[in-house]
């Protein structure tokens, strides 16, 4: 599927291989990632989580509660 100017999903979103977004993405409400979730801009990745863990390149800004257990 290609949307040249938008796509608006007012249920849920499903694929059943591999999603992947060229340009700005906006989310409200929950992301649910039941594998490997990528965040990348033009060059590099910014975020990747992988078999339970989470790796940021760069600044990590949480708004809310944090917790660590190491």
């Amino acid at each position: 599927m290609a949307a040249a100017r938008g796509v608006v999903v007012a249920g849920d979103l499903s694929t059943e291989g591999i999603l992947r977004v060229h340009g700005e993405s906006r989310f409200r409400g929950k992301v649910n990632a039941d594998g490997h979730l990528s965040v990348r801009n033009e060059d590099a990745w910014i975020m990747h989580t992988d078999d339970g863990q989470i790796s940021v390149q760069g600044d990590l800004r949480v708004h809310g509660a944090f917790r660590s257990d190491s």
